[in-house]
Protein backbone atom coordinates (compact mmCIF):
# COMPACT_ATOMS: atom_id res chain seq x y z
CA UNK A 1 0.00 0.00 0.00
CA UNK A 2 1.00 3.42 -1.02
CA UNK A 3 2.13 5.97 1.95
CA UNK A 4 3.15 9.34 2.42
CA UNK A 5 6.36 10.31 1.61
CA UNK A 6 8.19 12.62 4.42
CA UNK A 7 11.15 13.02 1.81
CA UNK A 8 8.45 14.92 -0.54
CA UNK A 9 6.82 17.74 -0.24
CA UNK A 10 4.02 19.77 -2.55
CA UNK A 11 4.10 23.56 -2.74
CA UNK A 12 1.05 24.98 -1.15
CA UNK A 13 0.12 25.84 -4.81
CA UNK A 14 1.12 24.92 -8.11
CA UNK A 15 2.97 27.44 -10.15
CA UNK A 16 2.07 25.87 -13.09
CA UNK A 17 -0.56 27.82 -15.49
CA UNK A 18 -2.81 26.31 -17.60
CA UNK A 19 -2.25 27.71 -21.47
CA UNK A 20 -4.55 29.69 -23.00
CA UNK A 21 -4.85 30.52 -26.90
CA UNK A 22 -7.48 33.20 -28.28
CA UNK A 23 -9.29 30.75 -30.27
CA UNK A 24 -12.49 31.84 -32.39
CA UNK A 25 -16.01 30.68 -31.20
CA UNK A 26 -16.17 26.94 -31.11
CA UNK A 27 -16.77 24.82 -34.29
CA UNK A 28 -20.39 23.75 -34.85
CA UNK A 29 -21.55 21.22 -37.81
CA UNK A 30 -24.48 22.28 -40.03
CA UNK A 31 -25.53 18.76 -39.30
CA UNK A 32 -25.72 19.06 -35.29
CA UNK A 33 -28.66 21.08 -33.86
CA UNK A 34 -27.74 24.04 -31.44
CA UNK A 35 -26.37 23.51 -28.17
CA UNK A 36 -28.74 24.73 -25.18
CA UNK A 37 -28.22 26.98 -22.85
CA UNK A 38 -25.20 26.42 -19.59
CA UNK A 39 -27.04 24.86 -16.60
CA UNK A 40 -25.67 27.18 -13.86
CA UNK A 41 -28.17 25.00 -11.67
CA UNK A 42 -26.74 21.39 -12.25
CA UNK A 43 -23.03 23.11 -10.80
CA UNK A 44 -23.92 21.95 -7.19
CA UNK A 45 -26.30 19.44 -7.86
CA UNK A 46 -26.21 15.86 -8.90
CA UNK A 47 -27.22 14.68 -12.34
CA UNK A 48 -30.02 12.09 -12.41
CA UNK A 49 -29.92 9.17 -14.74
CA UNK A 50 -32.45 6.52 -14.56
CA UNK A 51 -32.36 3.16 -15.51
CA UNK A 52 -35.15 0.79 -15.38
CA UNK A 53 -33.68 -2.55 -15.17
CA UNK A 54 -31.68 -4.85 -12.35
CA UNK A 55 -28.24 -4.20 -13.90
CA UNK A 56 -26.29 -1.33 -15.08
CA UNK A 57 -23.31 -1.31 -17.79
CA UNK A 58 -20.96 1.52 -18.02
CA UNK A 59 -18.24 1.54 -20.87
CA UNK A 60 -15.72 3.85 -20.17
CA UNK A 61 -12.65 4.98 -22.82
CA UNK A 62 -10.18 7.17 -22.31
CA UNK A 63 -6.96 8.35 -24.16
CA UNK A 64 -8.04 9.26 -27.63
CA UNK A 65 -5.28 11.79 -28.28
CA UNK A 66 -7.44 12.95 -30.78
CA UNK A 67 -6.16 16.04 -33.11
CA UNK A 68 -7.68 18.65 -35.04
CA UNK A 69 -5.10 18.76 -37.57
CA UNK A 70 -3.15 15.28 -37.12
CA UNK A 71 -2.69 12.33 -39.10
CA UNK A 72 -6.19 12.09 -41.21
CA UNK A 73 -5.80 8.28 -41.10
CA UNK A 74 -5.34 8.39 -36.87
CA UNK A 75 -7.89 10.46 -36.50
CA UNK A 76 -10.16 8.09 -38.66
CA UNK A 77 -8.81 4.91 -37.34
CA UNK A 78 -9.28 6.34 -34.13
CA UNK A 79 -13.27 7.72 -34.65
CA UNK A 80 -14.12 4.34 -36.45
CA UNK A 81 -13.12 1.75 -33.30
CA UNK A 82 -14.61 4.55 -31.14
CA UNK A 83 -17.79 3.79 -32.46
CA UNK A 84 -17.37 -0.23 -32.73
CA UNK A 85 -16.14 -0.12 -28.96
CA UNK A 86 -19.60 1.73 -28.29
CA UNK A 87 -21.97 -0.52 -30.52
CA UNK A 88 -20.60 -4.19 -29.30
CA UNK A 89 -21.16 -2.92 -25.52
CA UNK A 90 -24.16 -1.27 -26.21
CA UNK A 91 -23.69 0.61 -22.61
CA UNK A 92 -26.16 2.56 -20.44
CA UNK A 93 -23.93 5.14 -19.86
CA UNK A 94 -20.39 6.30 -21.09
CA UNK A 95 -18.15 7.89 -18.94
CA UNK A 96 -14.51 9.55 -20.64
CA UNK A 97 -11.47 9.19 -18.54
CA UNK A 98 -9.41 12.13 -19.72
CA UNK A 99 -7.14 12.96 -22.79
CA UNK A 100 -9.62 12.85 -25.23
CA UNK A 101 -6.93 15.51 -27.25
CA UNK A 102 -3.29 15.70 -27.71
CA UNK A 103 -1.81 18.70 -26.99
CA UNK A 104 0.64 19.33 -29.55
CA UNK A 105 0.13 23.29 -30.87
CA UNK A 106 -3.09 21.77 -32.12
CA UNK A 107 -6.54 23.52 -32.36
CA UNK A 108 -7.66 21.39 -29.29
CA UNK A 109 -10.93 23.67 -29.20
CA UNK A 110 -12.02 21.93 -32.07
CA UNK A 111 -11.10 18.71 -31.58
CA UNK A 112 -12.76 18.90 -28.52
CA UNK A 113 -15.78 20.21 -29.99
CA UNK A 114 -15.93 17.46 -32.88
CA UNK A 115 -15.25 14.59 -30.61
CA UNK A 116 -18.26 15.68 -28.18
CA UNK A 117 -20.63 16.48 -31.45
CA UNK A 118 -19.43 12.56 -32.27
CA UNK A 119 -20.32 11.27 -28.42
CA UNK A 120 -23.92 12.89 -28.88
CA UNK A 121 -24.63 11.05 -31.95
CA UNK A 122 -25.24 8.11 -30.31
CA UNK A 123 -28.01 9.23 -28.22
CA UNK A 124 -26.84 7.52 -25.28
CA UNK A 125 -25.89 9.52 -21.73
CA UNK A 126 -22.24 10.14 -21.28
CA UNK A 127 -19.76 12.34 -19.18
CA UNK A 128 -16.04 12.80 -19.48
CA UNK A 129 -13.23 14.12 -17.06
CA UNK A 130 -10.30 16.61 -18.15
CA UNK A 131 -7.06 14.61 -18.50
CA UNK A 132 -3.82 16.44 -18.05
CA UNK A 133 -3.54 16.70 -21.94
CA UNK A 134 -7.09 18.03 -22.87
CA UNK A 135 -6.96 21.69 -20.98
CA UNK A 136 -3.05 22.19 -22.04
CA UNK A 137 -4.14 24.14 -24.77
CA UNK A 138 -7.68 24.75 -24.41
CA UNK A 139 -8.54 27.32 -21.11
CA UNK A 140 -11.14 24.94 -18.83
CA UNK A 141 -13.72 27.04 -18.96
CA UNK A 142 -13.26 26.49 -22.56
CA UNK A 143 -13.54 22.75 -21.86
CA UNK A 144 -16.27 23.07 -19.58
CA UNK A 145 -18.72 25.26 -22.23
CA UNK A 146 -17.87 22.06 -24.82
CA UNK A 147 -19.12 19.20 -22.58
CA UNK A 148 -21.83 21.14 -20.54
CA UNK A 149 -24.00 22.48 -23.39
CA UNK A 150 -23.63 19.08 -25.26
CA UNK A 151 -27.09 16.99 -25.43
CA UNK A 152 -26.44 13.88 -23.75
CA UNK A 153 -23.42 14.81 -22.02
CA UNK A 154 -24.08 15.00 -18.10
CA UNK A 155 -20.58 17.02 -17.49
CA UNK A 156 -20.75 19.69 -15.26
CA UNK A 157 -17.67 22.04 -13.79
CA UNK A 158 -18.41 21.48 -10.35
CA UNK A 159 -18.37 24.08 -7.37
CA UNK A 160 -16.10 26.99 -7.24
CA UNK A 161 -14.56 26.04 -3.84
CA UNK A 162 -13.43 22.83 -5.02
CA UNK A 163 -10.16 22.73 -7.07
CA UNK A 164 -10.11 21.80 -10.57
CA UNK A 165 -12.68 21.71 -13.14
CA UNK A 166 -15.07 18.62 -13.77
CA UNK A 167 -15.97 17.40 -10.29
CA UNK A 168 -19.12 16.28 -10.76
CA UNK A 169 -21.95 13.05 -9.47
CA UNK A 170 -23.90 11.52 -11.33
CA UNK A 171 -26.65 9.60 -9.56
CA UNK A 172 -28.19 6.74 -11.00
CA UNK A 173 -31.95 5.28 -9.94
CA UNK A 174 -34.14 2.93 -10.11
CA UNK A 175 -37.55 2.76 -11.87
CA UNK A 176 -38.89 3.64 -8.14
CA UNK A 177 -36.95 6.77 -7.48
CA UNK A 178 -34.46 4.91 -5.12
CA UNK A 179 -30.75 5.17 -5.73
CA UNK A 180 -29.01 2.47 -7.73
CA UNK A 181 -25.47 3.86 -7.87
CA UNK A 182 -23.32 7.28 -7.75
CA UNK A 183 -20.49 8.31 -9.94
CA UNK A 184 -18.34 10.47 -8.66
CA UNK A 185 -16.00 12.13 -11.26
CA UNK A 186 -12.89 14.17 -10.45
CA UNK A 187 -10.36 15.84 -12.03
CA UNK A 188 -6.98 14.89 -11.45
CA UNK A 189 -4.87 17.90 -12.98
CA UNK A 190 -2.03 17.76 -14.70
CA UNK A 191 1.53 18.73 -13.86
CA UNK A 192 2.96 20.69 -10.57
CA UNK A 193 6.33 21.58 -9.05
CA UNK A 194 7.62 19.58 -5.58
CA UNK A 195 10.43 19.63 -3.48
CA UNK A 196 11.68 16.09 -4.07
CA UNK A 197 15.26 14.64 -2.09
CA UNK A 198 16.17 18.63 -1.69
CA UNK A 199 15.51 19.87 -5.11
CA UNK A 200 12.60 21.27 -7.17
CA UNK A 201 11.40 18.44 -9.58
CA UNK A 202 7.92 18.15 -11.33
CA UNK A 203 5.75 15.69 -11.06
CA UNK A 204 1.88 14.64 -11.54
CA UNK A 205 -0.31 16.37 -9.48
CA UNK A 206 -2.70 15.17 -6.81
CA UNK A 207 -6.20 15.20 -5.69
CA UNK A 208 -6.95 18.24 -3.47
CA UNK A 209 -8.26 18.08 -0.10
CA UNK A 210 -10.83 20.38 -1.37
CA UNK A 211 -11.73 17.57 -3.75
CA UNK A 212 -11.49 14.87 -0.84
CA UNK A 213 -13.70 17.07 1.33
CA UNK A 214 -16.15 17.61 -1.61
CA UNK A 215 -16.17 13.44 -1.80
CA UNK A 216 -17.06 13.49 1.72
CA UNK A 217 -19.67 15.66 1.83
CA UNK A 218 -21.49 15.03 -1.31
CA UNK A 219 -21.32 10.88 -1.58
CA UNK A 220 -24.67 9.16 -0.38
CA UNK A 221 -24.17 6.87 2.40
CA UNK A 222 -24.89 3.16 1.53
CA UNK A 223 -24.84 3.63 -2.19
CA UNK A 224 -22.26 1.90 -4.30
CA UNK A 225 -19.81 4.14 -6.02
CA UNK A 226 -18.02 4.53 -8.61
CA UNK A 227 -15.09 6.93 -8.97
CA UNK A 228 -13.30 8.02 -11.80
CA UNK A 229 -10.10 9.93 -12.42
CA UNK A 230 -7.74 9.82 -15.20
CA UNK A 231 -3.60 10.08 -13.29
CA UNK A 232 -3.93 6.94 -11.44
CA UNK A 233 -4.08 7.48 -7.47
CA UNK A 234 -0.31 6.02 -5.73
CA UNK A 235 -2.61 2.96 -4.25
CA UNK A 236 -2.48 1.80 -8.14
CA UNK A 237 0.87 0.85 -7.41
CA UNK A 238 -0.33 -2.59 -5.99
CA UNK A 239 -1.66 -3.31 -8.94
CA UNK A 240 1.91 -4.44 -10.16
CA UNK A 241 3.78 -5.23 -7.01
CA UNK A 242 0.28 -7.41 -5.71
CA UNK A 243 1.00 -5.83 -2.10
CA UNK A 244 -2.66 -6.15 -0.34
CA UNK A 245 -4.21 -6.63 -3.63
CA UNK A 246 -5.25 -9.48 -5.58
CA UNK A 247 -4.52 -8.94 -9.40
CA UNK A 248 -7.34 -10.11 -11.64
CA UNK A 249 -6.43 -9.49 -15.33
CA UNK A 250 -4.39 -6.92 -17.22
CA UNK A 251 -0.79 -6.31 -18.51
CA UNK A 252 1.38 -4.08 -16.51
CA UNK A 253 3.52 -2.57 -19.51
CA UNK A 254 5.00 0.44 -17.88
CA UNK A 255 5.66 2.08 -14.45
CA UNK A 256 2.34 3.66 -12.60
CA UNK A 257 2.07 6.96 -13.49
CA UNK A 258 0.96 8.80 -10.29
CA UNK A 259 1.70 12.01 -8.02
CA UNK A 260 4.85 11.27 -5.59
CA UNK A 261 2.38 12.20 -2.54
CA UNK A 262 -0.35 10.73 -1.54
CA UNK A 263 -3.13 13.35 -0.31
CA UNK A 264 -5.28 10.31 1.33
CA UNK A 265 -8.83 10.14 -0.98
CA UNK A 266 -8.24 6.69 -1.01
CA UNK A 267 -8.34 6.27 2.99
CA UNK A 268 -11.55 8.40 3.05
CA UNK A 269 -13.22 6.10 0.24
CA UNK A 270 -12.22 2.83 2.13
CA UNK A 271 -13.05 4.69 5.55
CA UNK A 272 -16.82 5.20 3.98
CA UNK A 273 -17.07 1.64 2.84
CA UNK A 274 -19.20 2.12 -0.16
CA UNK A 275 -16.64 2.39 -2.81
CA UNK A 276 -16.22 -0.32 -4.79
CA UNK A 277 -14.42 0.53 -8.22
CA UNK A 278 -11.87 3.83 -8.96
CA UNK A 279 -11.07 3.63 -12.46
CA UNK A 280 -8.67 5.63 -14.01
CA UNK A 281 -6.70 6.19 -17.73
CA UNK A 282 -3.40 7.91 -18.43
CA UNK A 283 -0.93 4.82 -18.48
CA UNK A 284 -1.12 3.93 -22.09
CA UNK A 285 0.44 0.34 -21.43
CA UNK A 286 -1.40 -1.00 -18.36
CA UNK A 287 -4.46 -2.62 -18.16
CA UNK A 288 -4.72 -4.11 -15.13
CA UNK A 289 -7.74 -4.11 -12.16
CA UNK A 290 -7.40 -5.71 -8.84
CA UNK A 291 -8.72 -5.53 -5.68
CA UNK A 292 -7.15 -3.64 -3.28
CA UNK A 293 -8.73 -3.40 0.31
CA UNK A 294 -12.32 -4.41 -0.96
CA UNK A 295 -12.11 -2.00 -3.52
CA UNK A 296 -11.51 -2.64 -7.46
CA UNK A 297 -9.24 -0.64 -8.89
CA UNK A 298 -8.90 -0.62 -12.56
CA UNK A 299 -7.11 0.75 -15.92
CA UNK A 300 -9.58 1.69 -18.85
CA UNK A 301 -8.19 0.68 -22.41
CA UNK A 302 -7.03 3.20 -24.78
CA UNK A 303 -7.88 4.00 -28.09
CA UNK A 304 -4.98 6.04 -29.37
CA UNK A 305 -3.52 5.75 -32.99
CA UNK A 306 -0.87 9.31 -32.48
CA UNK A 307 1.20 8.59 -29.33
CA UNK A 308 2.43 5.51 -29.50
CA UNK A 309 2.28 3.19 -32.74
CA UNK A 310 1.40 -0.37 -32.93
CA UNK A 311 4.71 -1.42 -32.44
CA UNK A 312 5.08 -0.34 -29.24
CA UNK A 313 1.88 -1.47 -28.10
CA UNK A 314 3.03 -4.88 -29.49
CA UNK A 315 6.21 -4.90 -28.01
CA UNK A 316 4.92 -4.51 -24.64
CA UNK A 317 1.98 -6.53 -25.48
CA UNK A 318 -0.08 -3.55 -23.90
CA UNK A 319 -3.72 -3.32 -24.85
CA UNK A 320 -6.31 -0.92 -26.63
CA UNK A 321 -9.87 -1.11 -26.74
CA UNK A 322 -12.58 -0.18 -24.24
CA UNK A 323 -13.62 -1.63 -20.61
CA UNK A 324 -17.01 -2.35 -19.66
CA UNK A 325 -18.42 -2.51 -16.18
CA UNK A 326 -22.01 -4.52 -15.64
CA UNK A 327 -22.52 -3.59 -12.11
CA UNK A 328 -25.43 -5.86 -10.44
CA UNK A 329 -26.94 -7.27 -6.98
CA UNK A 330 -23.47 -9.72 -7.82
CA UNK A 331 -21.17 -7.30 -7.86
CA UNK A 332 -19.12 -5.80 -10.86
CA UNK A 333 -18.33 -7.52 -13.81
CA UNK A 334 -15.38 -6.49 -16.55
CA UNK A 335 -15.70 -6.76 -20.21
CA UNK A 336 -12.99 -5.98 -22.51
CA UNK A 337 -13.01 -4.70 -26.23
CA UNK A 338 -9.56 -5.64 -27.48
CA UNK A 339 -8.38 -4.27 -30.85
CA UNK A 340 -6.49 -7.38 -32.34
Amino acid sequence: MSQPNPAVKAYTKSEWKQIEQSIPLPYCSQNIAPYSPLKEDRIDKPSILNIYKPDFKLLQLTDLHLQWNGIKEHKEKTYRNTEMAIRKANPDFIMITGDMVWACLDDNMNALKEFSEFMDSFGIPWSAIPGNHDTQLTSADQFDSIFETSRNCLYCRGPEWVEGHGNHQIIVSNSDGTEKLQLICLDSHDKRKYFINGEDQIGYDYIYPSQIEWVRKTMIPNVPAYVFIHIPLPEFTCLSSLDNCTHLLGINGEKIGCPPVNTGLFYMLKEKGNTKLIACGHDHFNSMAGDCDGILLSYGLPLDFDVYTDDAYQQRRALRGARSYIASAQGIEIEDWILE
